[in-house]
Protein backbone atom coordinates (compact mmCIF):
# COMPACT_ATOMS: atom_id res chain seq x y z
CA UNK A 1 0.00 0.00 0.00
CA UNK A 2 1.71 3.56 -0.74
CA UNK A 3 2.59 5.42 2.19
CA UNK A 4 -0.67 8.15 2.11
CA UNK A 5 -3.42 5.63 0.36
CA UNK A 6 -4.81 6.15 3.83
CA UNK A 7 -5.99 9.34 2.58
CA UNK A 8 -8.31 7.63 -0.52
CA UNK A 9 -10.66 6.79 2.39
CA UNK A 10 -11.09 10.30 3.16
CA UNK A 11 -13.58 12.55 0.97
CA UNK A 12 -12.35 15.74 0.02
CA UNK A 13 -15.65 17.06 0.31
CA UNK A 14 -15.54 17.11 4.15
CA UNK A 15 -12.18 18.52 4.85
CA UNK A 16 -12.54 20.99 7.30
CA UNK A 17 -11.16 24.59 7.06
CA UNK A 18 -8.34 25.77 8.46
CA UNK A 19 -10.53 26.84 11.73
CA UNK A 20 -11.19 26.42 14.58
CA UNK A 21 -8.19 24.59 15.20
CA UNK A 22 -9.00 21.03 16.42
CA UNK A 23 -7.80 19.36 19.97
CA UNK A 24 -8.74 15.58 19.78
CA UNK A 25 -8.00 14.21 23.34
CA UNK A 26 -7.90 10.35 23.53
CA UNK A 27 -10.51 9.17 25.95
CA UNK A 28 -9.20 5.84 27.15
CA UNK A 29 -12.03 3.64 29.10
CA UNK A 30 -9.96 0.65 30.14
CA UNK A 31 -6.44 1.48 31.56
CA UNK A 32 -3.84 4.66 31.71
CA UNK A 33 -6.69 7.13 32.22
CA UNK A 34 -5.92 10.27 32.94
CA UNK A 35 -7.51 11.26 36.21
CA UNK A 36 -9.43 14.65 36.27
CA UNK A 37 -9.38 14.47 32.83
CA UNK A 38 -12.89 15.71 32.74
CA UNK A 39 -12.42 18.76 34.92
CA UNK A 40 -8.86 19.66 32.90
CA UNK A 41 -11.13 19.72 29.33
CA UNK A 42 -13.80 21.49 30.98
CA UNK A 43 -11.26 23.85 32.05
CA UNK A 44 -9.42 23.90 28.39
CA UNK A 45 -12.88 24.47 26.61
CA UNK A 46 -13.10 27.84 28.82
CA UNK A 47 -9.74 28.96 28.29
CA UNK A 48 -10.10 28.21 24.39
CA UNK A 49 -13.63 28.64 23.26
CA UNK A 50 -12.89 28.92 19.73
CA UNK A 51 -11.38 26.04 19.78
CA UNK A 52 -13.01 22.63 18.76
CA UNK A 53 -12.17 20.27 21.48
CA UNK A 54 -13.09 16.71 21.42
CA UNK A 55 -12.80 13.40 23.84
CA UNK A 56 -12.54 10.62 21.28
CA UNK A 57 -12.44 6.97 22.65
CA UNK A 58 -10.68 5.42 19.02
CA UNK A 59 -11.81 1.82 20.14
CA UNK A 60 -15.67 3.14 19.86
CA UNK A 61 -14.93 3.74 16.50
CA UNK A 62 -14.60 1.99 13.02
CA UNK A 63 -11.34 2.23 11.56
CA UNK A 64 -12.52 4.68 8.90
CA UNK A 65 -13.60 7.21 11.29
CA UNK A 66 -10.51 6.93 13.32
CA UNK A 67 -8.95 8.05 10.50
CA UNK A 68 -10.98 11.02 9.52
CA UNK A 69 -10.86 12.31 13.46
CA UNK A 70 -7.17 12.03 13.05
CA UNK A 71 -6.58 13.29 9.85
CA UNK A 72 -8.93 16.55 10.93
CA UNK A 73 -6.90 16.84 14.50
CA UNK A 74 -4.55 19.36 14.49
CA UNK A 75 -3.83 18.77 18.27
CA UNK A 76 -3.53 14.89 19.36
CA UNK A 77 -3.41 14.43 23.42
CA UNK A 78 -3.22 10.80 25.07
CA UNK A 79 -1.55 9.19 27.95
CA UNK A 80 1.52 7.27 26.44
CA UNK A 81 -0.43 4.21 24.35
CA UNK A 82 -1.49 2.75 20.94
CA UNK A 83 -3.58 5.52 20.33
CA UNK A 84 -1.02 8.29 19.79
CA UNK A 85 -0.48 5.76 16.31
CA UNK A 86 -3.01 7.89 15.21
CA UNK A 87 -0.31 10.83 14.35
CA UNK A 88 0.50 8.70 11.21
CA UNK A 89 -2.95 10.20 10.03
CA UNK A 90 -2.77 13.86 10.88
CA UNK A 91 -1.62 16.28 8.63
CA UNK A 92 2.21 17.16 8.63
CA UNK A 93 3.18 20.15 10.76
CA UNK A 94 0.25 18.86 13.36
CA UNK A 95 1.27 18.22 16.74
CA UNK A 96 1.28 15.73 19.36
CA UNK A 97 1.27 15.76 23.15
CA UNK A 98 2.19 12.92 24.84
CA UNK A 99 1.33 12.39 28.61
CA UNK A 100 4.36 9.96 30.06
CA UNK A 101 3.98 7.50 32.94
CA UNK A 102 6.45 8.42 35.58
CA UNK A 103 8.36 5.33 35.41
CA UNK A 104 8.79 5.54 31.81
CA UNK A 105 11.28 6.10 29.47
CA UNK A 106 9.80 5.51 25.72
CA UNK A 107 10.49 8.03 22.72
CA UNK A 108 9.23 6.42 20.20
CA UNK A 109 5.88 8.85 19.29
CA UNK A 110 8.88 11.45 20.05
CA UNK A 111 10.70 10.26 17.50
CA UNK A 112 7.11 9.28 14.99
CA UNK A 113 6.30 13.32 15.26
CA UNK A 114 9.97 13.90 14.21
CA UNK A 115 10.15 11.87 11.07
CA UNK A 116 6.14 12.70 10.58
CA UNK A 117 6.98 16.57 10.22
CA UNK A 118 4.66 17.23 13.63
CA UNK A 119 5.49 18.71 16.84
CA UNK A 120 5.90 16.94 20.06
CA UNK A 121 5.43 18.25 23.73
CA UNK A 122 5.36 15.84 26.67
CA UNK A 123 5.18 15.70 30.13
CA UNK A 124 5.97 13.32 32.85
CA UNK A 125 3.10 11.74 35.12
CA UNK A 126 3.17 12.81 38.74
CA UNK A 127 4.00 9.76 40.89
CA UNK A 128 0.98 9.14 42.35
CA UNK A 129 -0.27 6.06 43.90
CA UNK A 130 -4.34 5.75 43.74
CA UNK A 131 -6.62 2.93 44.84
CA UNK A 132 -6.15 0.76 41.70
CA UNK A 133 -2.19 1.44 41.36
CA UNK A 134 -0.41 -2.24 40.49
CA UNK A 135 2.76 -0.36 40.15
CA UNK A 136 2.59 -1.40 36.74
CA UNK A 137 2.80 1.69 33.89
CA UNK A 138 0.87 -0.05 31.11
CA UNK A 139 -2.40 -0.38 33.56
CA UNK A 140 -2.17 2.44 36.12
CA UNK A 141 -3.74 5.62 36.09
CA UNK A 142 -2.24 8.39 35.48
CA UNK A 143 -2.21 12.31 37.64
CA UNK A 144 -0.68 15.34 36.14
CA UNK A 145 -1.20 18.05 38.19
CA UNK A 146 -3.70 20.82 37.21
CA UNK A 147 -1.22 23.54 35.81
CA UNK A 148 1.25 21.31 34.11
CA UNK A 149 -1.42 19.87 31.92
CA UNK A 150 -2.36 23.20 31.31
CA UNK A 151 0.63 24.89 30.95
CA UNK A 152 1.56 21.48 28.42
CA UNK A 153 -1.72 22.15 26.36
CA UNK A 154 -0.83 26.21 26.00
CA UNK A 155 2.45 25.70 24.56
CA UNK A 156 0.94 23.15 22.05
CA UNK A 157 -2.23 25.70 20.90
CA UNK A 158 0.23 28.40 20.51
CA UNK A 159 2.80 26.50 18.65
CA UNK A 160 -0.25 25.79 15.98
CA UNK A 161 -1.41 29.09 15.77
CA UNK A 162 1.92 30.36 15.47
CA UNK A 163 2.14 28.36 12.14
CA UNK A 164 0.56 31.73 10.69
CA UNK A 165 -2.55 29.81 9.20
CA UNK A 166 -4.96 30.94 12.00
CA UNK A 167 -5.59 34.21 13.52
CA UNK A 168 -7.23 33.58 17.15
CA UNK A 169 -5.74 35.59 20.14
CA UNK A 170 -4.86 33.03 22.54
CA UNK A 171 -2.75 35.49 25.14
CA UNK A 172 -5.85 35.93 26.48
Amino acid sequence: MPPNAYKAVLNPSTHRAREPLVLTFIDRKEKRRLIDKNLYIEKLRLKYPAIDIQMIDFADLPFKEQLKVAYRSDILVGVHGAGLTHSLFQQSGSAIVEIIPHTLAHKGFRNLAKLLGHHYFSSHADERSTTTAKDAWQTDDVYLEEARFMELLEVAVKCMYNRGLLNSDVSR
